[in-house]
């Protein structure tokens, strides 16, 4: 049998341990729901912003739409500003983005030789149209294209540190498949899919008014290719057999 200290002192360890453990679970929780309700002020603004405009929007307004304390807006962002650039981080956070260095990182092979990568180009671009395209919410395109076209007072911030981050990717690209190429060359040709992005996109409600979700759909993916396929011949690779 265990000594009666021993025991006692059994006893007081389980305890402790039993409190650490419990108060790690309340601290998870606790950081759980404030994740969540972060969440929710995000996609509470992101609706609010998108059909107003960022200067008619108050945290206050946001807050009532997500239907938490004023105070909570701010204990989460410090202002408008700071929530407005959040909102934009949330959209662009894609997990599992097929960029040139992700696949690079994967399959090395496939940039050894010119039809490797064209196929690359295929796969980059389709990727980058397929996540701007299949946003969840529809209030997210209709911010981004607000932003585009009627210019916050953040907008430099999102520009350079969320919108140009893709095109800086597209032209690292570039430089990769055509080492010697002009800066200039480079910038128009990772600016293609922005352009043609942005061209379905402000189409798109008018789109699906006249068409059904099938028919916009295969024009998704149609632009997707022309695109590819533009970009893979204005830097002499052979196209592959899935863009003939």
């Amino acid at each position: 049998m265990m000594p009666l200290g021993t025991r006692v002192l059994a006893k007081k360890t389980v305890s402790a341990l039993t409190v650490q453990f419990l108060s790690f679970c309340r601290q998870l929780i606790m950081v759980t729901q404030s994740g969540k309700t972060k969440r929710r002020i995000l996609e509470a603004a992101c609706a609010l912003f998108a059909e107003r405009g960022f200067k008619p929007v108050t945290t206050r307004m946001v807050a009532e739409a997500t239907g938490v304390r004023h105070g909570t807006v701010h204990y989460h962002f410090k202002s408008k500003k700071d929530l407005y650039v959040a909102v934009f981080r949330q959209i662009f956070s894609f997990d599992n983005a097929l960029t040139y260095d992700v696949l690079l990182e994967r399959e090395p092979i496939v940039f050894q030789s010119p039809s490797g990568k064209a196929y690359a180009i295929y796969r980059i671009v389709s990727d980058f149209f397929h996540r701007f395209l299949d946003l969840n919410s529809r209030w997210e395109r209709r911010l981004i294209l607000r932003e585009l076209f009627e210019h916050s007072p953040v907008f430099h911030t999102i520009l350079e540190e969320i919108f140009m981050a893709e095109s800086n990717k597209m032209k690292e690209f570039y430089h990769l498949l055509v080492p010697d190429a002009t800066d200039v060359d480079a910038h128009l040709w990772a600016h293609l899919p922005d352009a043609q992005l942005l061209s379905h996109m402000t189409q798109e409600s008018i789109l699906e008014s006249f068409h059904n979700q099938v028919f916009v759909d295969e024009l998704k993916h149609k632009v997707a290719k022309i695109t590819a396929r533009s970009m893979i011949s204005l830097i002499d690779l052979p196209i592959p057999d899935i863009l003939k």
